[in-house]
């Protein structure tokens, strides 16, 4: 199947034809129809066999079903008419009585017990008129009813006497048969009881079924209708596994036809659906078939063989067809995707020998390395020419393909080990400077756990002046490693963001105060978009010192407005800088100064802590210049070290140009506070 292929290939390795068979479905089980797109026919043969079910319970009528099925079942006796009754004994009549009296359910014996009955009240009625005779002439009509209309009665009733019972005399058979007869009506009106109880337990667990129902179609806003297809097939089963109701719930089934109804109307549309998915999806394989047919003119083998691997896993995702144009819409497929492969193993099959080659003269590489590494070296220069000498190599090892995959790996390793033997030559040289940068990350790290353990303290004035002391001492410790150097940077910056931003935070309920900053914020913004630059250029830069004047000394602003508002001010105020002819660092100077003269009007120690602060940066910069000056010593006038010496000369002025700088600003804060 198309799933079972494997859908992408490496440099070296073959894979094989796509195989001509069906385009892989999704299996599915009668009773676990799939949702929309991944339809089969075993899928659709159970919507229909579940429709048919429901259609099936909706046109049965309950009415009085229960009783009829009680009353026309067939009795287990046989049965005397009422002219054999007539010729029997009363021993005979009470044996026959017995033989039915003891029938379960009693219910479709009740026309024979009737038929008995009607014949013992007529055997009794002469002794009856005997017993009240003065009566009798009174009122002739009351005499006992033919037997065939006793038979017709629905039920059997003991008749009421003009006499009590005990006046008149029977014989002790007729007596038992009454008694009998009696028990018999009896045992029929508890059956009737039983089930008036099991109809309404009946009546009860199709109601449970009908809010089941009604909860799952109530659901089909947010699923599909064939996902709900077993739910469906166990509540229509579990209704035909339940018995009759009574003919008061005869609305039952109606409730049940509308609920499937709704139900299947929204199958037929996701059905409908399907069909329209399906026909998109044919439309989308059809464009990949198309574009598989067309890699055959394309000139280079492993171009097309890469795209055909991407084509086959968009295929993968559009989903299936439908089951009649699936076989060959994948058979299409398959051959154009075929075509590609046969081709890139030819492809392969050049290659290895190519391998085979490449890895004789990578030997050679390895033999040469492993001969170079032996060679005695006293010298600064040949233990620093290793680096060069290693690139070499290693520029020449690219430049061959690869080795046959056997041994590849291993080859290079050998390559890899002679390499790694000449930089750790080199590296020894250099053991002093990396034993004092481990020191210095030791350092780092003690102060990172002094940071680490005050970030969340409340104390915000004294943890404050603790937390710019450790600042102090970081840009007094020297650098580490570059591998370290970043990691060990954020774990400290990251602990005195905790503390500060905790600070902020508990400042951040002066929110009114920040807002009403940031409006006069974006006025001084406004105001400098209107401003018309004068001509005289001393009037232009004085103009600019005070709009840089104003917006120092404005507070405060919400965090989220502070980057907005601060870029905006700074490219409008770069504009006139621009056209005053000031380079940048004098521009910088100038929007310094004005930041000065705000925290001078601030009063407080606002200046005298912007003075240390500027004065820690001075120092750090001229260590950091100091330090660039010191190891660019270590470079010889070598041409293969001129690059890393012009690197370290940017470095410096770059240094010193921060020094100067910061000398400025130093003096700047200093003549303030003289002030």
């Amino acid at each position: 199947m198309e799933e079972n292929e494997s859908s992408k290939l490496t440099t070296n390795q073959q894979e094989p034809e796509i195989n001509n068979t069906q385009e892989a479905q999704p299996a599915s089980a009668p009773e676990a129809v799939s949702g929309v797109g991944h339809v089969t026919a075993e899928s659709l043969t159970a919507e229909a066999e579940v429709e048919a079910m429901a259609n099936e319970i909706a046109t049965q009528d309950e009415e009085n079903a229960g009783e009829a099925q009680a009353e026309n079942a067939a009795p287990q006796f046989n049965v005397h008419t009422a002219d054999e009754l007539k010729e029997m004994t009363d021993e005979q009549i009470l044996s026959y009585l017995k033989e039915i009296a003891q029938t379960r359910p009693a219910r479709p014996a009740r026309d024979a017990v009737a038929a008995i009955k009607a014949e013992i009240d007529e055997r009794t009625a002469p002794q009856a008129e005997e017993a009240v005779e003065p009566k009798a002439e009174a009122q002739p009509e009351t005499q006992a009813a033919p037997a065939t209309e006793a038979a017709e009665a629905p039920a059997i009733e003991p008749e009421e006497s003009e006499v009590p019972a005990a006046e008149v005399e029977v014989s002790p058979i007729v007596a038992e048969i009454r008694s009998l007869l009696a028990a018999f009506e009896a045992a029929v009106e508890a059956e009737r009881e039983e089930q008036r109880k099991e109809m309404e337990n009946n009546a009860k667990e199709k109601r449970a079924l009908l809010e089941e129902f009604s909860q799952i179609v109530k659901q089909l806003e947010n699923s599909n209708p064939s996902a709900k297809l077993r739910a469906v097939r166990d509540i229509i089963s579990k209704w035909k596994s339940i018995g009759y109701v009574a003919s008061s719930q005869r609305g039952i089934n109606k409730e049940f036809k509308a609920l499937s109804d709704e139900f299947f109307s929204k199958l037929n549309i996701e059905r409908e659906l399907r069909d329209l998915d399906h026909k998109k999806n044919l439309v989308e394989k059809t464009k990949l078939c198309e574009m598989a047919e067309a890699l055959d003119n394309e000139p280079s083998t492993r171009k097309a063989y890469n795209q055909i691997v991407k084509l086959r896993e968009t295929w993968k995702t559009i989903g299936p067809v439908a089951h009649e144009d699936s076989d060959a819409i994948w058979k299409r497929f398959s051959e154009a995707a075929n075509v590609i492969t046969k081709k890139f193993r030819q492809l392969n099959a050049d290659e290895r020998e190519k391998e085979k080659e490449n890895y004789q003269n990578k030997l050679a590489i390895c033999e040469e390395v492993e001969a170079f590494l032996n060679q005695e070296r006293t010298s600064r220069k040949e233990i620093e020419a290793l680096a060069d000498k290693a690139q070499e190599f290693v520029t020449r090892w690219r430049s061959i393909g690869f080795a046959p995959k056997a041994v590849n790996d291993e080859i290079y390793a050998r390559f890899r080990k002679s390499i790694d033997a000449l930089y750790a030559i080199r590296k020894s040289f250099f053991k002093e400077q990396d034993a004092r940068y481990a020191q210095n990350y030791k350092l780092k790290e003690a102060l990172c756990e002094k940071a680490e353990a005050v970030m969340n303290s409340s104390d915000w004035r004294k943890t404050s002046d603790y937390l710019i002391e450790l600042q102090r001492e970081w840009k007094e410790i020297g650098p580490v490693a570059n591998k370290h150097s970043e990691l060990i940077w954020r774990r400290f910056r990251s602990a005195c963001d905790t503390f500060f931003n905790n600070r902020q935070s508990q400042k951040d309920g002066e929110t009114a105060e920040m807002k009403e900053n940031l409006e006069k914020k974006r006025l001084v913004i406004a105001d400098l978009e209107a401003y018309v630059a004068p001509e005289d250029a001393e009037q232009h830069l004085n103009d600019l010192k005070g709009f840089l004047q104003r917006w120092n000394s404005i507070g405060m602003v919400p965090s989220k407005e502070f980057s907005g508002t601060a870029r905006k001010f700074s490219e409008l105020i770069n504009k006139h800088y621009d056209k005053l002819n000031i380079d940048k660092a004098e521009a910088e100077i100038e929007r310094y100064r004005g930041k000065v003269e705000a925290l001078a009007a601030e009063g407080g120690d606002r200046l005298s802590r912007e003075r240390t602060h500027i004065h820690n940066l001075l120092r750090q910069a001229e260590q950091d210049a100091e330090t660039l000056e010191n190891n660019i010593g270590f470079f010889s006038k070598s041409k293969s070290s001129e690059k890393l010496v012009k690197e370290y000369t940017n470095k410096i002025a770059k240094a010193k140009a921060e020094v100067e700088a910061l000398n400025k600003k130093l003096a700047i804060v200093n003549e303030a506070l003289r002030r």
